[in-house]
């Protein structure tokens, strides 16, 4: 399962970018008796605020490393792949997010986007198509930090709050939007993972039940 390692790989990247030491790698646990299908064992110094910010980031790497799978899978695998993450980053740049309503909007134009893009690619090369929204949809299944992962960011993040607000007492004001110009493209990317991950669960539902059926009989 591609997932996996990606989730897991993404927590190691962070760890050594961070300077955490990285005790124990797992990518695929096939010990079912085991609660985590992967995970990362790490130490860092609880004196150094850069490696406590580290926290945060390392817990949430695996979304950004789940996009950044994703987007070097369709560039690969799929003929107008670069013209479909770049139709999703244009419909993030152009859309600025102040309310609900400029969410909506920006989730509709995602799939719209998705729906012909995908149209197109299974037009071209069907087989590749699918094994491309299967892969992608399965990352997009482990994409979300887990309890774990959310517990250990808390710290970091607590760190990080109290580090800007410090910098805002003692310098100008400080500009952000710098972040939701790197984000909002970033979230297009991430709606169109989410559109086919809810896609295989509801045909893994379906398929379930289906088989639960025949085999009751």
């Amino acid at each position: 399962m591609i997932a996996v390692p990606v989730h897991e790989l993404s927590h190691a990247v962070m760890c050594i970018l961070f300077r955490h030491k990285i005790d124990k790698v797992v990518l695929f646990d096939i010990n079912l008796s085991h609660k985590a299908l992967g995970y990362v064992e790490h130490s860092y110094n609880p004196a150094s605020p850069f490696q406590v910010i580290g926290c945060l980031f390392i817990g949430i790497a695996p979304i950004f490393g789940g996009i950044l799978a994703v987007s070097l899978l369709t560039v690969g695998m799929l003929d107008n792949g670069y013209s479909f993450l770049i139709d999703l980053a244009n419909a993030g740049s152009a859309l600025r997010i102040e309310t609900p309503i400029d969410m909506l909007s920006l989730f509709s134009t995602s799939f719209d986007i998705c729906y012909l893009q995908i149209g197109i690619a299974l037009k071209i090369d069907p087989v590749t198509a699918v094994t491309w929204m299967f892969l992608v949809g399965t990352i997009g299944l482990y994409l979300s930090p887990s309890y774990a992962d959310l517990k250990g960011s808390f710290k970091g993040l607590l760190v990080l709050i109290l580090g800007v607000i410090f910098t805002q007492w003692f310098t100008t004001q400080l500009d952000f939007t710098f972040i939701e110009s790197f984000l909002v493209p970033l979230s297009t990317i991430l709606m169109m993972t989410l559109f086919l991950s809810l896609a295989i669960f509801f045909i893994a539902i379906t398929v379930s039940t289906i088989a639960y059926c025949v085999i009751d009989r």
